[in-house]
């Protein structure tokens, strides 16, 4: 489990190893095993208490994690100075499923972590209303991400990269749909367009761009660059610099008919990106297919589609979860090591509370005290 948590990241270790039936089961023959020792060697006796002491100590410890793991629960939880809060982000993730009916909403919330080292076997099903709702995992793909595919019966769409300050984004936009960055929006053919500062269209089959700036254009290759004059319509040339109120962005590729498509992307080994469910959702009603992007400490976000007149809701990640008790975050305090930025101690004042038992009650949070 080291080696693998060296080469491959913390969470292919638990999944391989430490969150598996077989290690659980090791960690069970152990206890019996120093539970066995105690009597076959009369461990008891006055003069191996020392002997007796060291066994005991061990098999608590196992107890100890064994309660912690099938009865306890982890997470995050972030305040900020003067604020309280009860509720934490959870350390495991969750498939988490809606069902708005006219009765009212089922909300079905089921513990499951997608990994690329191990069989993801997720098939649920279970009843709302007489209707039987079944739900199975169709495909999972590791480091998600969106691509473009050519498609006859697809929608127009442009690639495009915008770079600023030294960071690269990739973004597809999609006929009808606008994105903004660094406070520059970008329409293509949105109904919202007279807000944009940049206009995309598409009209015999040609890409058009239209600013509410000057904008510049910049030749890479030919080391020109020429000025576009505000509020006309100018052909888009791709791959080329284009700089818009300080923004630039270079336009991949133009698309008259395509559709984005979740691919995994090729990622480092530690990585920590999102990750793609693909789930078969089914019904007396007929059936559908659902895209979720999640990962663990991530929050799930809901996607929505409809199946019968009914409207499913599905989210895959971490969730918020309510504690009996509330911490309020008095003073954060940081220390750093002198002519340095690394931290050499941290420490929080906080207050638990607790309404029902009436119970205030300061304490301090620092390092390496549990």
């Amino acid at each position: 489990a080291t080696f693998i948590e060296n080469d491959y990241g913390t969470m292919a270790a638990r999944t391989m190893v430490y969150n598996s039936t077989w290690f659980e089961l090791l960690l069970l023959l152990t206890c019996i095993s120093l539970t066995g020792s105690i009597f076959k060697y009369k461990l008891y006796r006055k003069q191996k208490i020392n002997v007796l002491v060291f066994h005991l100590a061990f098999i608590i410890i196992m107890i100890g994690a064994a309660i912690t793991r099938f009865l306890g629960f982890e997470g995050m939880m972030n305040i900020r100075e003067g604020e309280s809060s009860n509720q934490i982000m959870s350390d495991n993730t969750y498939v988490q499923v809606w069902i708005n009916v006219t009765a009212g909403e089922c909300h079905e919330s089921y513990p499951f972590y997608f990994s690329a080292f191990k069989k993801n076997r997720f098939n649920i099903s279970f009843v709302k209303d007489g209707v039987e709702y079944k739900i199975k995992l169709k495909e999972f793909i590791p480091n998600a991400a969106k691509t473009i595919v050519e498609d006859p019966s697809g929608k127009p769409y442009v690639s495009l990269v915008t770079m600023n300050m030294g960071s690269r984004l990739n973004y597809f936009i999609e006929y009808c749909e606008q994105v903004e960055f660094n406070n520059v929006i970008i329409s293509f053919h949105n109904e919202l367009s007279g807000e944009a500062d940049v206009n995309i269209t598409f009209e015999d089959d040609t890409f058009r761009i239209l600013s509410t700036h000057v904008m510049t254009l910049r030749d890479m290759m030919a080391n020109t660059i020429d000025s576009l004059v505000k509020d006309k319509l100018h052909s888009i040339e791709t791959l080329k610099l284009y700089n818009v109120n300080g923004n630039n962005l270079v336009f991949n590729n133009l698309y008259k008919h395509a559709k984005t498509k979740i691919v995994s992307a090729p990622h480092e080994s530690k990585s920590s990106s999102i990750n793609a469910a693909i789930f078969d959702v089914s019904s007396g009603e007929g059936n559908t297919e659902m895209v979720v992007l999640g990962n663990k400490s991530i929050l799930g976000e809901e996607v929505e589609t409809q199946l019968g007149g009914v409207t499913i809701a599905m989210a895959y990640g971490s969730k918020f979860m309510e504690l009996p008790f509330s911490l309020y975050l008095n003073d954060f305090q940081l220390e750093r090591y002198p002519g340095s930025m690394s931290p050499s101690s941290f420490a929080s004042e906080v207050t638990v509370i607790d309404r029902n038992k009436d119970l205030e009650m300061p304490y301090r949070i620092f390092m390496n005290n549990v």
